[in-house]
């Protein structure tokens, strides 16, 4: 019988999820924080009718975790777990829990609001239109007042409401009319029926580019000096 010297080994320590809470509850967005007892990094597994609806996380690892939620619907309940795992692939996941988004009473915010003005087609034939773009702080519907000058309370033209919920925002405006100033604002409402409405902004059409045969008559007119009458002939 032969016996070998002794060794010493130690067993790694699994991690353990402790003191979940939730931080800074609001209508769309809460912050989940717990902590564990070594490194690791930081998921939450989240939904309405499961918790596994829905995953946000951080890679980085540490023993004290906050994921911050965004996107929640508001007045909605939510099951949510907290999961961490060390270098080692050992995973730990917490009991399920659950929070209530309290209700949304503030309007989005509008921000970036741009427009661009630009002829469709050649000549007679041609059309302006502009597009307007802006972006709101969270998902909201879009459309767009508008009406011809530079003052006055009322802008008696909108456009067709776009009732999907989106961040990112275009409404495009077509045939108005060459070289008039117009006002317009942007205008987005939430889920929960909060509406804003941006500044007012100013636009200026181009001038109506002529036609083919427009040219031409006018560039004989300049030449000879006695087709004066050319146009009138051609209408």
């Amino acid at each position: 019988t032969v016996e070998s010297d002794d060794y010493i080994f130690t067993t790694q320590t699994l991690p353990q999820i402790s003191s979940v809470k939730t931080v800074d509850l609001q209508a769309n967005r809460v912050t989940i924080a717990w902590n564990t007892n070594v490194s690791c990094d930081a998921t939450v597994s989240y939904g309405i009718n499961s918790y596994t609806e829905h995953e946000q996380g951080q890679t980085e690892r540490t023993t004290s975790h906050s994921v911050t939620l965004i996107g929640l619907d508001a007045e909605a309940d939510y099951t949510f777990i907290a999961k961490s795992r060390d270098q080692y692939g050992n995973l730990a996941t917490s009991p399920i829990s659950s929070f209530t988004t309290k209700k949304d009473n503030y309007p989005p915010q509008i921000s970036g609001v741009k427009s661009e003005v630009s002829t469709v087609g050649r000549g007679g034939n041609s059309r302006i239109q502009v597009i307007i773009s802006w972006a709101t702080d969270e998902p909201a519907t879009s459309q767009v007042e508008y009406g011809s000058g530079v003052s006055g309370e009322g802008l008696p033209n909108k456009t067709t409401e776009d009732t999907n919920y989106n961040q990112s925002h275009i409404v495009i405006i077509r045939d108005l009319l060459p070289s008039t100033t117009y006002r317009f604002r942007a205008l987005s409402q939430d889920k929960a029926g909060n509406s804003v409405k941006s500044s007012d902004y100013t636009i200026l059409t181009p001038e109506q580019e002529e036609s083919a045969i427009q040219i031409i008559v006018k560039s004989l007119e300049e030449t000879f000096g006695f087709l004066g009458k050319i146009k009138e002939l051609i209408k």
